[in-house]
């Protein structure tokens, strides 16, 4: 095999006093299926927690020690997926894992997760960018494996174990052919390890929303990796918000996050007098002035994420003493309860997820 052991960045890399990943790319005879197959290099990385022993330099004959865990540096792609969509990235590999310890990767173009463990089963799969010998991107994207945020967390705990993610990487949760949900590595352990509940989801998806204003969650110098057709943020071209949509879509169904608001907005309006006059002189920050605020936000759009604080202020706004014992605050109380009590018990919509 030739084994090219330098890539451009590694004389400049550092990474918080890490040694730097060698990356490098093995090409493999015997892989191709024709003859002339083999004039195109076959990209072969694990992540095997090893050291190779058995590679040398072809030019000197000179036996070398080169760590088997490296991130090759991702190429262009413009690998389509199911029903035409294009991939969340514009640039990636593909990954598959074979439990918690073993990974390995392939470009985009012209592979398929299933050559990584020659049809096995996997725990994991999906996409991943590689910038310098650093992960900067990772999804569960596989229309082969239809992989759920469960095997998405058990590629981001290895590779955050191995230590390998960039400071700036962010974890794309696949969501439909046209939506994602956008954490930083920290924020989906979090949101993953809850069980994607829905109130921790939708308070780092918030995060996250005011720490980009609103617009492309990711890194400036990452934004170019997030195809055209899901950059647009915060309003989608059929005029929806996306940091909405992404949260509807995910906890869709029958009883989901859309028919949820549908209630919540149902109950708002219980709560704001219909009668123009009745709302002169109304306290600032008392509950029906809260519930005028929170109407109107959610009726803007962007504000799926913030639903659990809004309920747990309206449920304090509305909480009567026993001297007050108002009936419509009761009622009102009531019916933020149940909302919160929906809302905490939100899933995915879909059972691999």
């Amino acid at each position: 095999m030739q084994v090219l052991n330098h890539v451009a960045g590694d004389e400049k890399f550092s990474h918080r006093g890490l040694e730097r990943l060698w990356t490098f790319q093995v090409k493999v005879a015997g892989r191709a299926k024709r003859k002339d197959d083999f004039d195109q290099p076959t990209f072969d990385a694990t992540f095997d927690s090893v050291w190779s022993s058995e590679a040398w330099l072809s030019e000197t004959n000179e036996a070398i020690s080169l760590p088997t865990l490296r991130a090759l540096h991702s190429l262009r792609t413009t690998r389509p997926v199911v029903g035409g969509q294009t991939t969340d990235f514009t640039r990636g590999t593909l990954y598959a894992m074979r439990g918690p310890d073993t990974m390995r990767c392939y470009p985009a173009d012209g592979k398929f997760h299933t050559a990584l463990f020659e049809s096995e089963s996997t725990s994991a799969a999906g996409l991943l960018v590689a910038n310098e010998g650093r992960v900067v991107a990772i999804d569960n994207r596989s229309g082969h494996y239809q992989p759920g945020y469960r095997q998405l967390l058990t590629a981001v705990q290895y590779l955050s174990k191995v230590g390998v993610f960039d400071a700036d990487a962010f974890v794309s949760v696949h969501v439909g052919d046209t939506d994602a949900l956008y954490f930083s590595t920290d924020g989906f352990l979090r949101a993953a390890n809850s069980g994607m509940n829905f109130s921790v989801v939708a308070r780092l998806v918030h995060q996250r929303a005011k720490q980009f204003d609103y617009q492309l969650p990711v890194a400036k110098r990452f934004a170019d990796l997030i195809h055209s057709t899901l950059n647009d943020f915060p309003t989608t071209r059929s005029g929806s918000n996306r940091w909405d949509r992404m949260l509807a879509n995910y906890y869709a169904g029958k009883d989901g996050l859309e028919t949820i608001v549908k209630d919540f907005r149902d109950a708002l309006r219980l709560a704001i007098p219909t009668d123009p006059k009745l709302l002169v002189g109304i306290k600032l920050g008392g509950h029906v002035s809260e519930a005028l605020s929170i109407f109107s936000k959610i009726r803007k759009g962007g504000a799926y994420c913030e639903l659990p604080d809004f309920i747990s202020k309206l449920m304090t706004l509305a909480n009567p003493t026993e001297a007050q014992g108002q009936k419509s605050l009761i009622e009102a109380n009531l019916r933020y309860r149940e909302i919160a009590r929906r809302l905490a018990a939100l899933a995915p919509a879909r059972s691999p997820f």
